[in-house]
């Protein structure tokens, strides 16, 4: 399903805010429902992305897919995947979204094409094939990936960008960078900029501010519009906030 394209100026302004709101508002109630005990296992919410979801979100459309990282619930709200079907798949319900196996971490959309797995950095390689198969089967759509920084030092991840670059995939990956690996800065284990790593591959990269919505917005918005064009991957980085920890019950 598409969603709803967003209007211009104050309006689309107000837009964008509705859908950061509703982003919130799902993942508090996630976060009751664990602190209940009803939600088994961990829980990682996109607390302080929503603005990611809201700037990349309004470009997709059918035919798009998603390969999301272990905080899927925004992007696949946003997408138009049904919230009660994500909700009783957390609780493990047979008549959730997959059946009550995936949890929260792997959910499988099959009508929206969203994908997202807790294996870190495996959504690059998993966008690579989405974009494959929309370069091959639905030419003029798209795919994105989004991961967070600590999985940028993951091996997977520059040969997904390597293979996207090869073969000009429409594949643009939005790395969600908090300033932390789970309870390591980054800074710590990372070195260099990491726009840097998709430059020296010649993938076009940009750099945003990940609270900001309209930024995110029009850059992710050009490069997906490039990639609609055949001309190849993009990578934005999106520098977000950390409001929580990196899970639920971490400070």
């Amino acid at each position: 399903m598409t969603p709803p394209r967003l209007s211009s100026g104050r309006a689309g302004l107000v837009d964008r805010y509705r859908a950061m709101l509703r982003v919130r508002a799902f993942e508090l109630l996630l976060l009751e429902l664990w602190e209940d005990g009803l939600i088994s296992g961990e829980l990682h919410l996109g607390t302080g992305e929503e603005a990611v979801a809201a700037g990349v979100a309004e470009h997709l459309r059918d035919g798009d897919a998603l390969a999301l990282d272990h905080r899927p619930t925004p992007l696949m709200l946003l997408r138009g995947v049904d919230p009660v079907l994500m909700v009783r798949e957390m609780l493990g319900r047979r008549d959730g979204l997959c059946a009550g196996m995936g949890g929260h971490m792997h959910l499988f959309a099959r009508e929206e094409l969203a994908a997202s797995s807790g294996i870190v950095g495996s959504s690059a390689p998993l966008g690579c094939g989405f974009a494959l198969a929309a370069a091959r089967l639905r030419p003029g759509s798209v795919a994105v990936a989004t991961l967070g920084e600590g999985a940028m030092n993951q091996g997977m991840v520059m040969e997904a960008l390597n293979l996207a670059a090869v073969w000009t995939l429409p594949l643009v990956v939005v790395c969600k960078d908090n300033g932390w690996a789970i309870t390591t800065e980054s800074r710590a284990v990372t070195a260099g900029e990491l726009p840097a790593r998709a430059e020296a591959l010649g993938v076009p990269a940009r750099t945003v501010d990940g609270g900001d919505p309209g930024e995110v917005s029009l850059e992710v918005g050009a490069l997906i519009g490039s990639a609609r064009k055949g001309q190849g991957p993009g990578f934005v980085l999106a520098r977000c906030p950390r409001l929580d920890g990196h899970m639920a019950g971490f400070l």
